[in-house]
């Protein structure tokens, strides 16, 4: 039994980085009916945002899109500059006016990307391990991840890695045993998490990538929780005739060849 789900939503045209698409692209991002739009900001936004001179970047246009409620958050201390810190802005009247269709918008803090440490594998590990944990145990059920702004401090060659990451973690914060095997009586029941969905958003330079990321990455997801599985059985169970026929049930789901070993 699946306990969380894996997708890809291809934006064409969504370049964050050209000043001249930004808001074509936010627009595009807000106006895909979602309960959660994840996205990453720098320092340097922030910087922006709070300057006095002509404010440009990622939180003031999408602030100017929201109607100020970019501003209204960094006003009351919701909006830090530390890595791995998060921002939750709720929808609100004006939203619909714009056009967006996000019922909120999480962001997530990059740090200084001027600074080599932040643009590890390792830093962003604690960025999506953070965002993640903050969309699970609500009311959230679905999340459209726009990767390519948490690309924005590095090369675009870890994209496919940050993906593959992120749904490691999402699948082992979604694990629960007992929502997996219910017929476990000695197990007390879990009860699923209510974010079930996290669909991974990219644009055309990324979409080759990203959809063969996330692949590989269901794939390690599903390995993990059949390990887990098998790990939490009682031994009476999990016989050496058992392992050998779950060993054979994924061969047919997968190309893989089985030959179970008896004893000779």
């Amino acid at each position: 039994m699946t306990t969380m789900q894996f997708s890809t939503k291809i934006f064409s045209q969504a370049d964050i980085n050209s000043p001249k698409q930004l808001k074509a692209s936010l627009l595009a991002l807000l106006a895909h009916p979602s309960d959660c739009l994840v996205l990453a900001y720098t320092k340097a936004d922030v910087d922006a945002l709070r300057g006095s001179k002509a404010k440009t970047g990622l939180l003031t246009e999408l602030d100017r899109i929201l109607g100020g409620s970019v501003t209204h958050a960094n006003l009351v201390g919701d909006l830090e500059t530390q890595q791995a810190s998060v921002c939750s802005l709720r929808a609100e009247k004006s939203w619909a006016t714009a056009g967006v269709k996000a019922k909120r918008v999480l962001l997530a803090c990059l740090g200084d990307i001027n600074l080599a440490e932040a643009r590890s594998l390792n830093a962003f590990s604690k960025i999506a391990r953070s965002a993640l944990k903050h969309l699970s145990g609500g009311s959230i059920q679905n999340a459209v991840w726009f990767i390519p702004s948490f690309a924005l401090g590095h090369r675009a060659a870890f994209i496919a890695e940050e993906v593959r990451l992120t749904i490691q973690y999402a699948g082992d914060q979604a694990y629960r045993f007992g929502v997996r095997q219910p017929a476990m009586k000695f197990k007390a029941k879990d009860k699923a998490d209510t974010f079930n969905h996290l669909i991974f958003a990219g644009n055309d330079a990324c979409a080759k990538e990203l959809k063969a990321a996330v692949a590989d990455g269901i794939a390690m997801v599903e390995g993990m929780n059949l390990a887990k599985d098998l790990g939490n059985l009682p031994p009476n169970i999990c016989t050496p005739t058992y392992l050998g026929k779950a060993a054979q049930g994924l061969s047919k789901k997968t190309a893989l060849k089985v030959e179970v070993m008896g004893r000779k």
